[in-house]
C-alpha cells in the first residue's frame, strides 16, 4: 500500500479488506492471509472501507473526495464526488445513512442506497479527523485536527466535550452508547456520554 491507513473485516469474518496511501483496496482470505485480489479504488489515500451486512457490497472513501460502492468482486456500482477530501467515514446501514468527515470541517450525511446528500453541518474549524455513531442513541461524534471533540445528538445542537491533549485520530462508541473512546498519540481517551467527563 505504500503505507497502510485502514483495515476492515467483512461481517462473516472470512475476508479482510485493507487500504492505504496508494489508493488500492486489497482483499485477503481469513484465516490463511492469502491475497484474493486488489484494485485501484481511489486517487490518493483510501480513508475508509465498510462491508454491508450481507457482505455483497463494499463502500469506500478517499482523499480524492469520492464515496464509492463496489461489488464484492471490486466492480464499481455507484459513486458520488463530495468535492471535499474525506478523512473519515462510517455507515449506518440500518438507517440507510453514510456519515463523512471532511477537511473543510463539515460532517456530511448521505443516503447510502442513492448517495443523495441529506445534511451538512460545520462541526469543526479544522479538518475532521474521525467520525463515528451510536446506533442505539442516534448520536454522532467527531474530532477535529485542532483537538476538539464534538457530540451530536440527532436533531439537537452539538455539544463540545472536554478536549484531550492531542487530536483524536479514531473514535468509537461502546455497544450500549454510554462511553465514547478516542485514540490519540500514545494515549486512549474515554468520555462518559451522560456526564461528559474525560478520562485519559
Amino acid at each position: 500500500h505504500g503505507g497502510g491507513s485502514v483495515v476492515k473485516f467483512n461481517k462473516s469474518e472470512t475476508i479482510l479488506a485493507s487500504g492505504g496511501w496508494s489508493g488500492y483496496i486489497r482483499l485477503w482470505q481469513i484465516p490463511s492471509g492469502k491475497k484474493i485480489f486488489s484494485w485501484k479504488a481511489h486517487q490518493g489515500e483510501v480513508t475508509s472501507i465498510h462491508f454491508t451486512h450481507n457482505d455483497k457490497l463494499i463502500i469506500s472513501s478517499g482523499y480524492d473526495g469520492l464515496i464509492k460502492i463496489w461489488s464484492a468482486s471490486g466492480k464499481l456500482q455507484r459513486q458520488i464526488d463530495s468535492a471535499q477530501r474525506i478523512q473519515s467515514m462510517v455507515i449506518d446501514e440500518e438507517n440507510d445513512l453514510i456519515f463523512a468527515g471532511h477537511t473543510d470541517g463539515y460532517i456530511r450525511t448521505w443516503r447510502l442506497t442513492t448517495l443523495v446528500l441529506l445534511e451538512q453541518r460545520k462541526q469543526h474549524d479544522s479538518p475532521v479527523r474521525a467520525v463515528t455513531f451510536s446506533r442505539h442513541h442516534h448520536m454522532i461524534a467527531s474530532s477535529g485536527s485542532g483537538g476538539d471533540v464534538m457530540l451530536w445528538p440527532k436533531s439537537a445542537p452539538s455539544v463540545k466535550l472536554p478536549s484531550p491533549f492531542t487530536d483524536i485520530r479514531t473514535l468509537a462508541f461502546t455497544e450500549n452508547g454510554q462511553i465514547l473512546l478516542g485514540g490519540g498519540w500514545f494515549n486512549l481517551y474515554r468520555w462518559s456520554v451522560s456526564e461528559q467527563k474525560l478520562q485519559t
